[in-house]
């Protein structure tokens, strides 16, 4: 089994022991709340200071030496403080990761919604109500209070408002270049398929005229005979250059239906569609293969296999709304197998192959028909399988000519 994790596309590694960190936070909060407020029942009381006059000392106990006042400043010291600052690193990390890719848009929102991120982890975490142990014995809401005449919740609900417009605003730009890459994908297709209709023309209408005079030259060097050898040989001269013309056609509908695809294996194919997939959108995909052999494609098979799996990807960002994709291909002697798997809404099967059928296809009936049309084209077997908020599963098999790994 090997994975792609030197390319731009990178398996993503589960972690199960990750979702044991809730439940794990949750029992130490439990444990430091019912400490503290043991401690203070036992009898711990606090000297008298600025936010807490000495005639205020008793009743000041009773709320804040409560083990829901205790819970209140402890949760805001693990939870809201780790969490809020490991929110502004991530956001940090993920502008760091898009780079360029992602535009100075969205770098500058994901930079606010950093920064905002930090103040709340400080005025949200560090700043609790007042108890009687430090630091919220020193630290608090009310000092807060005394010193700026300001409630410290004016300032919590205004950087969350900054967070909130931070994130709309980013998600907004992610959306747009998204779209932006869907409609390059588009043109991209309709570039191709122009190519091909202007292939067909060149095959089916010039090279057929060609042959058609070049039979008609040869019937006249046939009448001519042997009694005039110039006129034999400049008709033989201009069968020759009809000959190269046809030649010439025929290299230039070659490389108009191979595009920029050259014979290779179809794991770079598939690569090269996520990894542009990836640079644009955030949806994370996942991407493993096995076997001895690597799947060798001539270049009209790997253009075949392009459309198919750009179609695939394009269906699952247009219409299954996935946040994961699992992509897995594997190779034996002769034949190449490609499954894609996402986690999206699903569909009916049949229901989009009737609308396909009857002509109405819009979306994704119709790039279901453009799959499995190549696949036929390919000779490959397509299996098609989904069900309504179960995701879906796209697998193909083809034969294909390979060459052992590492050779």
């Amino acid at each position: 089994m090997s994975t792609h994790e030197g390319a731009p596309v990178r398996r993503v590694m589960g972690q199960p022991w990750l979702r044991l960190v809730p439940a794990a936070v949750a029992v130490l909060w439990g444990i430091a709340t019912i400490a503290l407020s043991t401690t203070v029942a036992a009898g711990f009381t606090p000297e008298p200071g600025p936010w807490l006059p000495a005639n205020d000392i008793g009743p000041a106990l009773a709320g804040v030496g409560s083990p829901l006042a205790v819970g209140d400043v402890v949760a805001r010291a693990m939870l809201a403080f780790p969490a809020s600052a490991v929110v502004a690193i991530g956001l940090r990390r993920t502008t760091r990761l898009l780079g360029p890719m992602a535009g100075p848009g969205v770098a500058t929102a994901l930079g606010a919604a950093s920064i905002a991120f930090v103040v709340y982890a400080v005025l949200a975490g560090l700043v609790p109500l007042p108890a009687p142990f430090p630091p919220a014995s020193v630290l608090n809401s009310q000092t807060v209070l005394d010193t700026v005449g300001v409630p410290i919740d004016v300032f919590i609900s205004l950087t969350g408002l900054a967070i909130a417009l931070a994130v709309i605003r980013s998600l907004e730009l992610f959306e747009q270049e998204t779209d932006r890459a869907l409609a390059d994908a588009r043109r991209r297709e309709l570039l191709l398929r122009e190519r091909e209709r202007i292939g067909r023309d060149l095959h089916d209408g010039i090279i057929q005229s060609i042959y058609a005079a070049g039979l008609h030259l040869e019937q006249a060097s046939a009448e001519v005979g042997s009694e005039r050898p110039t006129t034999r040989e400049r008709i033989g001269t201009v069968m020759g250059e009809l000959n190269r013309i046809t030649r010439d056609i025929r290299s230039t509908i070659f490389d108009l239906r191979s595009g920029e695809l050259e014979a290779r294996d179809a794991e770079a194919i598939v690569l090269a569609v996520a990894d542009e997939l990836q640079a644009h959108t955030l949806l994370k995909i996942e991407i493993g293969s096995e076997g001895h052999f690597r799947p060798r494609l001539r270049p009209e098979q790997a253009e075949h296999l392009h459309h198919i799996v750009t179609e695939a990807f394009s269906n699952i960002l247009r219409h299954a709304h996935a946040s994961r994709v699992r992509v897995h291909m594997s190779c034996s002697r002769r034949r190449f197998t490609l499954e894609i798997r996402d986690d999206g809404a699903g569909f009916d099967p049949s229901a989009a192959d009737e609308h396909g059928r009857r002509g109405r296809a819009q979306g994704r009936a119709q790039g279901l028909a453009n799959i499995r049309r190549r696949a036929e084209l390919l000779e490959a077997e397509v299996d098609i399988t989904s069900a309504r908020g179960q995701g879906s599963r796209i697998s193909l098999t083809m034969p294909v000519a390979t060459t052992r790994r590492g050779s």
